[in-house]
């Protein structure tokens, strides 16, 4: 009961201070259940919709912004798209896998050329690209086709996916430490930290960081591989995961998604 008590409290301030959640699903029960379950081994599936269900029937539904899915090129586009339709929220944000870099590429067991022919995650989006702009249903909102068209339509904006033209954020541990991105981790394990702590140094500190401000300054650092490219204004180098090594902080070259994004 008091569990209960403190979850309502928990949404009831999140609700007063207009902060907004993301659920995390990684696809139809048995593609998610493999990838996202319990300490023993359990899926997690039907808690997570049971939970979201109660949310979005709930005083504080607002804060619901919508569903993260990582991209699995493994659920055919068709089927992951008819589930899509059966959840109950419309506003979905698929996301590039951060796992791929130079230390680990997409193409293992595979040659570069090859997998430029049929870069697998670069299909499975497009698929579904194709089937969202044919149903035309405003109310399914995806946020990187959304965006994507935005861009590409000469909006400003840009997301940690798009443009990266910045990287304007940090994390902020509950020991009060202060990391980079979580993009950097992606390479190697420690590529986040710093020296900084909240409680002994202010923002200033963090300002003067070389590695943060080539991050805040991101777009002025574009591959050279990419100077002449027809897309660069959209992707600026591709999803910062894919340009990190386990040798550096600083992303200096092209993602080795580029075949699928591009």
């Amino acid at each position: 009961e008091n569990a209960g008590i403190h979850k309502t409290k928990a949404l009831e301030l999140l609700k007063k201070y207009c902060v907004v959640v993301g659920v995390s699903l990684d696809g139809p029960k048995r593609f998610n259940d493999a990838r996202r379950y319990t300490h023993g081994r359990e899926g997690s599936y039907d808690n997570i919709i049971r939970n979201l269900k109660l949310l979005k029937e709930g005083p504080c539904a607002e804060i619901v912004a919508g569903v993260l899915c990582v991209a699995d090129p493994k659920i055919p586009p068709a089927e992951f798209f008819d589930w899509m339709q059966e959840l109950p929220v419309r506003r979905f944000d698929l996301l590039w896998p951060m796992e791929f870099n130079y230390s680990n590429p997409p193409w293992v067991g595979y040659g570069f050329d090859e997998y430029c022919e049929r870069p697998a995650y670069g299909d499975w989006f497009s698929s579904i690209f194709k089937l969202w702009w044919m149903q035309d249903d405003p109310s399914l909102f995806i946020r990187v086709f959304f965006e994507s068209i935005l861009v590409n339509l000469g909006s400003p904006r840009h997301t940690d996916m798009l443009v990266n033209d910045t990287i304007d954020m940090i994390v902020v541990n509950t020991d009060g430490s202060v990391e980079y991105h979580d993009f950097l981790r992606s390479a190697g394990d420690g590529l986040t930290r710093t020296d900084y702590n909240i409680f002994e140094h202010d923002f200033n500190r963090l300002a003067d960081d070389e590695t943060f401000r080539y991050l805040h300054n991101l777009g002025k650092h574009l591959p050279g591989d990419c100077s002449d490219c027809s897309h660069r204004r959209v992707c600026g180098g591709g999803f910062l995961p894919g340009r990190m090594n386990k040798f550096s902080k600083l992303p200096t070259h092209r993602s080795v998604m580029c075949p699928d994004q591009y």
